[in-house]
């Protein structure tokens, strides 16, 4: 039996999506989290497992007990926000003490855990500190452990790194996965960003317009995105409507394509995405058994560090991203390019139109 059950929870607003029929598990020890574009339900989900929203109907089960009686400061439940919602009056300790203070905890323990909470997220020698005086990364690791301070039994996480610039969010990220499963915190982590879902979570949950498109861990997502839906959220390009015939092709506009999965019957709607890993450079090998020959001419070509992003037209008149190393000498803009795609990286979905 999992932890944390979450059974068919609807919940309706005027003008608002809201959620219809979400059901999700999380075992003790896991961080789920809940992806999806602003407005898809994520954020009010979050706040009915925490008791600040009620659901029209559905359940929230927590180690087999019904929670819809129980009050928000009952359940023992922590959360974190983006704004972090640290008091400016108070310096790092009060901060961090604030939850165990609110317990009615002893001194001695309210000292020892907002010592071992600080030096866990990383800030020993910052308790006397003034909240003002921290930096953006600081701020939200005081929040970090002013959450964990109470040793709450399920942590949530909405939006943490938001506030924070890129380069301190891909920084955190690391660190914020590390510390949950270091003290084996059960976590739900609220984001838009696949980058943070794909770092911090063990499973990851794609929510759109209310409903759960998707439940898996971050490679299968990646590898096996379930539908067009969320392929697009992820990020991916290469997603073409495509006919099954007898001998496992897929036809499409841009070509005719072998994958390893197994196709539907002969003459199904499917759509075929090619990730941006699935093409290779030939530099004089012949194709393997199963690689797609696309020809056409590079149209754009983007440095990403480690690789090149390049935009092929085909000469079937499709545009088509993916992502090449970066080598001594790679193809310039305008000349005519041969990619072989491999079968490894394309993923076969339903034709629903989702």
């Amino acid at each position: 039996m999992a932890l944390l059950e979450i059974r068919d929870i609807i919940k309706s607003f005027v003008g608002d999506p809201g959620l219809y029929g979400v059901s999700l598990d999380l075992e003790r020890g896991c961080i789920l989290c809940l992806l999806g574009p602003s407005g898809c339900g994520k954020t009010t989900l979050l706040r009915i497992v925490a008791g600040l929203e009620q659901a029209d109907s559905g359940r929230v089960l927590f180690d087999g007990r019904d929670m819809s009686a129980v009050p928000p400061h009952q359940r023992n439940f922590g959360m974190m926000f983006q704004e972090f919602a640290l008091f400016p009056h108070k310096d790092v300790f009060e901060n961090v003490a604030f939850g165990l203070r609110m317990q009615k905890e002893s001194a001695e323990t309210i000292a020892r855990r907002t010592a071992d909470a600080l030096a866990l997220v990383g800030l020993e020698g910052f308790a006397a500190r003034n909240v003002g005086e921290l930096s953006g990364g600081e701020r939200q690791r005081v929040a970090l452990a002013r959450s964990l301070a109470p040793q709450p039994r399920l942590l949530m996480l909405d939006e943490p790194m938001g506030a924070l610039d890129r380069a301190l969010r891909e920084r955190l990220m690391v660190d914020i996965r590390r510390i949950l499963k270091r003290v084996g915190m059960t976590s739900i982590f609220v984001t838009h960003d696949q980058a943070e879902a794909f770092a911090i979570a063990d499973v990851i949950a794609v929510m759109n317009q209310g409903r759960v498109e998707q439940v898996a861990p971050p490679e299968e997502l990646y590898r096996r995105p379930a539908n067009a839906t969320v392929a697009r959220f992820l990020g991916f390009h290469n997603l073409l409507d495509g006919l099954t015939s007898n001998d496992g092709i897929v036809e499409t506009s841009c070509g005719s394509f072998r994958t390893l999965d197994e196709a539907p019957a002969s003459g199904n709607k499917a759509v075929l995405l090619l990730r941006p890993d699935a093409a290779r450079l030939p530099n004089g090998s012949p194709p393997e058994p199963g690689d797609t020959v696309l020809e056409g001419i590079l149209r754009d070509r983007t440095f990403l560090g480690r690789n090149y992003q390049i935009g092929l037209e085909t000469s079937s008149g499709c545009f088509l991203l993916f992502e090449l190393p970066n080598e001594p000498r790679p193809p310039q803009p305008g000349e005519k390019i041969r990619l072989l795609i491999r079968p490894t990286g394309l993923t076969l979905m339903p034709g629903n139109g989702k």
